[in-house]
């Protein structure tokens, strides 16, 4: 469970909240607490301070005004000595400071790129396409996206919220799992996986810097504010728009879904995964915390004909490659 869910409402203090009444704690609801404490490296304006809560302000007084320039630039970083934080053995790590931190592979790893393409057309429902026209999608390039900041976010937000157990998403049967995928190394046990992304080419480059994030998503959205993934790039293809040359985007994300709700029925919204103590969990009797959703399917054709899975909180995934393709007649 991400929050405390006492009878009132949230904290006026919110994260920032120093009292050590337990009568306080028992009566308003607080965000999880920071892991990294009083060595937390983001600054007071950034949404992880709306989450988690904090040493009180004296603890912070002296935090440099540079803070969110990079977690690993603190000897107190308890995540700085987790192998958990290491990127990837096969990234480059070579972006300039200052720089949109994407790597072109399409020439540089070919092998790769024809992993993710072949994984890319193999999930892809051929006849569900939006337009009738629509008889296939072509990969044309992919980019590496080598965001240290980022990587270490999503690694410190999966170990804090999820606990692991290898049955999470035992029965899933992801389709876009493929063997090339081992050498991600992928989270089993946190419910770690590969999905799909479909995105307009003026976010692409704030989504690559800041991650996802579901404070842009709608509420309203079949099942509710969160951020939406699918396994089929034909459901992700509903999502994007070409740029000036025709080519459109998706990414491949990797995923933390920790112990998905498998939901029947939308959810419009709902700001979090289905628990005892949310409205949406006491209107459908749930007795157990969830960390995402994962929609099934209802029928072979129109909006339903895809399964979609759904995070509430944008940290709990990583858009590792970025794909630029174009629908072909």
């Amino acid at each position: 469970s991400h929050f405390w869910h006492p009878s009132s409402g949230p904290c006026p203090d919110g994260a920032r909240c120093s009292n050590p009444s337990a009568a306080h704690w028992s009566t308003f609801k607080h965000p999880c607490k920071c892991m990294f404490g009083s060595a937390c490296r983001f600054d007071a304006s950034n949404p992880h301070r709306d989450k988690y809560s904090h040493p009180p302000d004296s603890a912070l007084v002296n935090a440099p005004s540079t803070q969110t320039q990079g977690l690993g630039a603190n000897t107190h970083n308890p995540l700085a000595a987790n192998p958990a934080t290491d990127t990837p053995s096969y990234w480059a790590n070579s972006t300039p400071s200052g720089i949109i931190p994407k790597i072109e592979i399409t020439h540089s790893d070919p092998s790769r790129v024809r992993e993710i393409t072949n994984t890319f057309t193999q999930c892809t429902s051929h006849n569900n396409f939006d337009s009738s026209s629509t008889k296939r999608l072509r990969v044309h390039k992919v980019w590496r996206v080598e965001n240290n900041l980022r990587w270490n976010v999503y690694q410190m937000q999966r170990h804090t919220d999820i606990e692991p157990n290898p049955s999470k998403i035992a029965g899933l049967n992801v389709q876009t799992e493929a063997p090339w995928m081992q050498a991600a190394k992928l989270d089993k046990e946190r419910g770690e996986v590969y999905l799909f992304h479909g995105t307009d080419p003026g976010i692409i480059d704030p989504l690559i810097t800041d991650g996802f994030n579901e404070k842009f998503s709608n509420v309203s959205g079949l099942y509710g504010g969160g951020t939406y993934f699918a396994e089929d790039p034909a459901k992700c293809d509903q999502y994007t728009n070409s740029d000036s040359n025709g080519m459109l985007y998706m990414f491949l994300a990797r995923v933390t879904l920790g112990k998905p709700y498998i939901a029947s029925d939308t959810m419009s919204g709902a700001l979090q995964a289905p628990g005892p103590f949310t409205k949406e969990g006491r209107q459908l009797g749930v007795t157990e915390a969830h960390d995402s959703v994962v929609a099934q399917k209802s029928g072979t054709s129109g909006r339903f004909a895809f399964r979609e899975f759904i995070i509430y909180y944008g940290e709990l995934a990583y858009p590792e490659y970025l794909i630029q393709y174009s629908r072909e007649t």
